[in-house]
């Protein structure tokens, strides 16, 4: 379900029945509830009625009333039917009921009673029935037995020539005719049902995040690969890389790797890929790790860079890595490349960078002039060179060092992104010019890609933290930026860190 541009809504009824299906829990407690509330109302809220009837036949032929005889030619039996409805009008009329009121001396006004009184024939016989209903069954009786009394003679009034013979005169039933328990709760089942399935249909309408690829291919960039949940276990707090992928997220991370080759130009000796996405936990780090191991697995030689430096999150998914001396150190001219980068980690021809220590101003140092000479030192090395970048829609990181990549993937996280930020961040790629190569779903369900479940990838915890926490430098540092020691207040910022869910 989507708003065009025109302002008309576009609703995908498969999706919308899918939806249903997710929250059927949601649907059938809704319809529970209001089903008791049903039964609730009827049983303790509506007063019990009870109902007598009377017969009344339409009579073609001699009839006595009293001291009076009728006479009646008509010339058969379907001139009978044809007064019913007559003698049902009749029945309803002012005269008749106020002389009701009268002989059975109720404390009732002429619509009161009316609206006590129904008349219907009898399958479509000569024969029609008076109902009275009531509160009481005992009043209930006496007005319909009342009514079967004067019901003749206002007849015999009106008509000439015709009459109505009653046929059975009423009695007290004490069976209740209405509540009935049954139709209030189903009633209320199907009220809750629709409430609760009209709810779900508003909140869907309004909901703007991203949930399949259909709205990616607006941008005019291929959709590289959908990769699955990571999650190692249930409550998704490890995030699986490296030789723990699951077999799918492995294939989805061949197919990605693919994809590359054949979009990105063959005829540079290294291809440098940088990796981005709107905001914080949509999967970016994590993809571009298990993209350059994907891409180590082959005969080419690739260097993983952690380009993220103001929330590196490398060292907790891989545990061999430190997170010092690293590129930070390399730009701030405080170790050597030889000395920041791990060899060999994992594969033999896959090398690392991490990120380093903490800088003051990371923009400035990724849009640097020594790391484009880093960068092109690296590529006459390597066949491969992998840079995770930080969110483009929340800092200018990765938009300082988009003239230096070959191509830039953005990851879009499955049901998480929403469309604002993405669109946002696609605006400010084509700002720079930025090469896209595409994009990369991450967290995809089992029911749209066929994936199996892997568990959820973690809990949506956007880039906020970076506004209050990492991207706040003051007082970071005592000393510049020549001592490498971090003030009390990196190390509490770290500390809440650990508690956030990984990129």
């Amino acid at each position: 379900m989507e708003r065009k541009k025109d302002g008309t809504i576009e609703i995908d009824l498969l999706h919308l029945l899918q939806v249903f299906w997710k929250k059927a829990w949601v649907i059938g407690l809704s319809a529970f509830l209001c089903g008791v509330l049903g039964f609730g109302y009827s049983t303790f809220c509506l007063k019990p009625l009870y109902q007598s009837k009377v017969m009344v036949y339409v009579n073609n032929h001699h009839i006595s009333l009293d001291t009076h005889s009728v006479s009646i030619s008509s010339g058969d039996l379907s001139a009978s039917k044809s007064l019913v409805d007559t003698y049902i009008v009749i029945l309803k009329t002012r005269r008749t009921l106020n002389e009701v009121i009268r002989r059975a001396g109720l404390s009732k006004t002429y619509e009161e009673l009316s609206a006590m009184i129904g008349a219907e024939a009898l399958n479509g016989t000569e024969i029609f029935t008076i109902t009275v209903t009531s509160p009481n069954p005992y009043e209930a009786k006496a007005i319909v037995n009342t009514v079967a009394d004067v019901l003749p003679e206002k007849i015999a009034e009106v008509v000439e020539g015709t009459a109505g013979k009653i046929v059975d005169y009423g009695v007290v039933n004490t069976s209740k005719v209405s509540p009935v328990r049954t139709k209030y709760t189903a009633i209320g089942l199907v009220i809750g049902a629709v409430l609760a399935c009209g709810v779900l249909t508003v909140l869907d309408l309004m909901n703007d995040l991203i949930r399949d690829e259909s709205h990616l291919e607006r941008y005019g960039f291929p959709v590289l690969a959908v990769i699955p949940d990571l999650a190692e276990n249930e409550k998704g707090t490890e995030i699986a890389v490296c030789e723990k992928l699951p077999f799918m997220a492995e294939e989805a991370y061949k197919l990605l790797r693919t994809n590359l080759m054949s979009v990105l130009p063959e005829k540079q000796k290294c291809r440098i890929v940088g990796v981005t996405s709107s905001f914080r936990s949509e999967g970016k780090s994590t993809t571009s790790l298990n993209l350059a191991w994907t891409l180590s697995r082959t005969d080419k030689s690739v260097l993983f860079i952690e380009g993220d430096m103001r929330l590196p999150s490398l060292s907790k998914k891989l545990t061999e890595i430190k997170e010092t001396p690293g590129l930070s150190n390399i730009l701030a001219g405080l170790c050597t490349a030889e000395e920041a980068i791990r060899h060999g980690v994992r594969s033999a021809n896959w090398d690392i960078l991490p990120a380093g220590d903490l800088p003051p101003n990371p923009a400035e140092l990724l849009g640097s002039e020594k790391m484009r000479e880093l960068l092109e030192q690296f590529s006459r090395i390597y066949d491969w060179i992998v840079v995770d970048l930080p969110p483009a829609d929340i800092v200018s990181d990765a938009l300082a060092l988009t003239g230096s990549l070959s191509g830039i993937m953005v990851v879009v996280r499955h049901n998480y992104t929403d469309k604002q930020s993405l669109k946002d961040c696609m605006n400010k790629l084509e700002l720079v010019k930025a090469n896209v190569a595409g994009f990369a779903v991450t967290d995809a369900e089992a029911e749209q890609h066929a994936y199996g479940r892997y568990g959820r990838y973690g809990r949506k915890n956007r880039y906020s933290s970076y506004h209050k926490k990492s991207y706040s430098y003051k007082n970071y540092y005592t000393g510049g930026y020549g001592t490498s020691k971090k003030s009390s207040a990196v190390k509490g910022t770290e500390d809440n860190e650990e508690k956030v869910s990984d990129t």
